[in-house]
């Protein structure tokens, strides 16, 4: 999806690359960049801002001394640094009253991904187009708990919330959503 070595570019002067953090950053963006790039467009819905996080995540992964203890540990890792950073960048742009949306983005962006075997469409129908209307907050939860396939307990480790928060977020967009579709 992207050049990977790009992100090697913006390093600041001294910073070395050693065989292990290249080894994590080329395997983490080959295993779940796409995972994370998604992520982060459905959260920001731009395009931009969206590469942007990507490489910001990658870059935060490079610098990080964490040692995963499985693949799966390293995904939430990485999800958590995008929304963390997504969450910054819409504060941002809240704070300067700038749109985030940008249609022509939104309507290119393919949600779906081969390898995900939990991304079976999930804009049949229009619903993707309804969770769009969401807040960030409940879009962040949909889009973890039925794109991802992650638990209520690991999108609250994730997103730094407690369980009972996740599921109240997911109650309250599933029955905005089935407002929508009545």
């Amino acid at each position: 999806m992207f050049p990977l070595l790009d992100i090697f570019l913006y390093f600041p002067k001294g910073s070395y690359l050693t065989d292990r953090h290249v080894d994590i950053v080329t395997y983490a963006a080959t295993a779940y960049g796409s995972t994370v790039f998604r992520f982060a467009f459905t959260l920001l819905r731009s395009f931009h801002h969206a590469e942007d996080v990507y490489q910001e995540t990658f870059l935060a992964l490079h610098s990080s001394q964490q040692i995963f203890e499985s693949d799966e540990h390293l995904k939430a890792w990485l999800l958590k640094v995008a929304g963390n950073r997504c969450r910054t960048i819409y504060r941002e742009k809240q704070r300067h009253r700038e749109d985030l949306i940008d249609p022509a983005d939104f309507a290119s962006m393919p949600i779906t991904d081969e390898k995900a075997p939990s991304s079976e469409a999930p804009n049949v129908g229009g619903v993707w187009d309804i969770v769009d209307t969401l807040n960030n907050d409940q879009r962040e939860a949909i889009y973890l708990f039925y794109v991802e396939g992650y638990s209520t307990e690991e999108i609250a480790k994730i997103v730094g919330v407690s369980n009972a928060t996740i599921r109240t977020r997911l109650y309250r967009a599933r029955a905005k959503i089935k407002q929508h579709l009545k």
